[in-house]
């Protein structure tokens, strides 16, 4: 069954219904981004721990609550990287572990989708720990009350 939006119709949901709303088991494949979710419903949102799959290649599996992600989830990018850890309102929040395609990790705190807090940086190939310390809007922190910017693991000043 077509699902709309107002007017627009945005997808083809299977599923349950109550009233006119998705309300139990169902799969939404969502036509303005082509990705597909397959799980609970309450109240015409996502709801429960399932799976969204995008059109990229890329997925999540995790909690929903109010059709965002919260609480304990996976991401998996369509570039290779992959997060596991928590979520809040569809970002990565608190703690959790950001996997490189290369190998390279780095663990610790996240707030508003950026590195935050106490966490370190991992290099398996290297065997040996790239960076570690306090981390603010995804910079470490340095000597003197400087802030690096070093998002990509890769940098030479992580060391």
């Amino acid at each position: 069954m077509y699902y709309y939006e107002g007017k627009k119709n945005i997808g083809n949901y299977t599923g349950l219904w109550k009233g006119s709303k998705r309300n139990g088991m169902g799969e939404m494949y969502n036509f303005t981004n082509g990705s597909v979710y397959n799980g609970l419903w309450a109240n015409d949102k996502r709801n429960g721990t399932e799976e969204l799959n995008f059109s990229n290649g890329g997925f999540y599996e995790g909690e929903f609550k109010d059709d965002k992600w919260n609480g304990k989830g996976k991401l998996n990018y369509s570039n290779g990287d992959y997060y596991d850890g928590c979520f809040a309102n569809d970002k990565n929040e608190g703690n959790g572990t950001y996997i490189y395609k290369d190998g390279d990790y780095y663990e610790g705190g996240f707030k508003n989708d950026q590195r935050h807090g106490q966490g370190r940086v991992y290099s398996p190939s290297e065997k040996k720990e790239r960076c570690k310390g306090e981390f603010k809007n995804d910079k470490l922190q340095l000597p003197f009350g400087k802030w690096l910017k070093s998002w990509f693991h890769s940098e030479p000043h992580c060391y």
